[in-house]
């Protein structure tokens, strides 16, 4: 019964992954999912999610916390620092990312805190330097049979090259400080579960310049998005559950593309989805949804967005030294082409981790995307090999060695920069 069910499982997925569009899954998005989905039943133990007390760090208790600093520094190199097709720069970098973690030790309730940033240097090519940040407060109250969390995050990134919402043609790196505020909860009875949120976010890119020198003005990306939603969960079996999903969205531009509002991106939008949880024993863990989007913008120079979208993600414990996990999403994302109001984006990712030793994990991977724009001609598509190894040397030390190729193509009249990158990363990582 288990292998029938597994069977039906990834064709539903392959059907999934067939659906024209692309996801975020090789990019990244802006936010994070609005609500995870919690699927560990304590059936199965994944390689990443196995216990190993003797590597944990031993962190440094203070009162009723616990304090876990780290610092890892890095050494890397890129084919391709410009992402250009012809001509390609390399360069090699360095990298170091302090990190403080604060975790609770209370039997009830939680509270934590991260706090931490990443800075990259390049040997040669100094306007791709990188000064990240990230500060994040989390909080959580129990009662009885169930919770209220809050959140409150501040964070410094900067945008992927290969995703499709990059602007072409610059040369700077191109930061954005995202500032969120959420609030959501859960309550739980017989068979039974439901959890909402409600976030606010605010958006805003720092300017870029582009190869003739000239600054490219960002300022018409910046935003707020509000976010709202809830989930139902209804144990079917006590490893298997059924689910729906409806979230709204509303994002405001703080300035037009144009200076007559003609171009204004303001949007709103609603999502459904609906699918199944599960665990089970000795053989795969994980979620498959799917459902409809529709985006709908306030200016009549863009279409209205809609179509199917997915989120699935399936875990198959293959040994348990051995997890192969596939993922699989189709979003609704917002444009930087001219002319496009935004694009449905459809992405999938397999993985395989493998615990060679106790404390030696490898992995390795492969990811595809493809986005379809609306209002304008332009299919970009992404493909995405990787590998890597994690070796614990103690509870304080640990070496990571990553290595990853990326190609975008991107077609049609209004195409964006095709192009191919190779990103090689050696890291120690100290824990206190």
């Amino acid at each position: 019964m288990h292998i029938g069910l597994l069977r039906r499982l990834l064709a539903l997925m392959l059907g999934l992954a067939a659906v024209p569009g692309a996801a975020q899954v090789i990019g990244g998005p802006f936010l994070d999912a609005a609500i995870p989905f919690d699927t560990d039943r304590g059936n199965n133990r994944g390689v990443l999610d196995r216990p190993r007390p003797e590597l944990d760090p031993p962190g440094l208790r203070v009162g009723a916390f616990r304090l876990l600093p780290s610092v890892t520094i890095g050494a890397g190199y890129s084919s391709n620092v410009y992402a250009t097709r012809r001509e390609p720069v390399g360069d090699a970098f360095l990298a170091v990312a302090p990190n403080l973690a604060v975790r609770s030790n209370w039997a009830r309730h939680q509270l934590s805190f991260d706090a931490g940033a990443a800075v990259r240097r390049y040997v040669r090519q100094a306007r791709r330097d990188e000064d990240a940040f990230h500060a994040d407060l989390r909080g959580r109250v129990d009662l009885g049979e169930g919770n209220i969390a809050v959140r409150a995050r501040v964070q410094r990134a900067y945008e992927a090259p290969y995703s499709a919402s990059f602007t072409d043609g610059t040369v700077d790196a191109v930061p954005f400080v995202t500032a969120t505020g959420e609030v959501s909860g859960t309550v739980q009875a017989t068979g039974l579960r439901a959890t909402g949120f409600v976030d606010l976010n605010r958006i805003a890119f720092d300017n870029t310049r582009a190869r003739s020198g000239m600054t490219i003005d960002q300022r018409a990306r910046d935003r707020d998005e509000q976010r709202g939603g809830l989930r139902l969960e209804y144990a079917v079996t006590p490893d298997a559950a059924a689910f729906v999903q409806a979230m709204a969205r509303r994002t405001l531009y703080r300035r037009a593309r144009s200076a007559d509002g003609a171009n204004n991106r303001d949007a709103g939008e609603w999502r459904v989805l609906a699918g199944a949880t599960f665990d089970l024993a000795a053989l795969v863990r994980g979620s498959v949804g799917a459902g409809y989007v529709r985006r709908t913008y306030r200016s009549g120079s863009y279409p209205t967005l809609s179509g199917v979208v997915a989120d699935a993600r399936v875990s198959w414990f293959v040994t348990p030294l051995m997890t192969a996990t596939v993922a699989v999403q189709r979003t609704a994302e917002d444009a930087v082409a001219p002319g496009a109001g935004g694009y449905l984006s459809t992405g999938g990712q397999a993985r395989l981790d493998h615990e060679l030793l106790r404390n030696l994990l490898l992995h390795a991977e492969a990811g595809w995307e493809r986005n379809r724009f609306r209002g304008t001609d332009r299919r970009d598509d992404l493909r995405r090999v990787a590998g890597g190894a994690t070796w614990s040397c103690n509870r304080r030390v640990v070496l990571t060695a990553d290595m990853a190729r990326t190609r975008r193509r991107s077609a049609g009249l209004a195409a964006g920069q095709s192009f191919a990158e190779v990103r090689a990363l050696v890291g120690l990582t100290l824990r206190g």
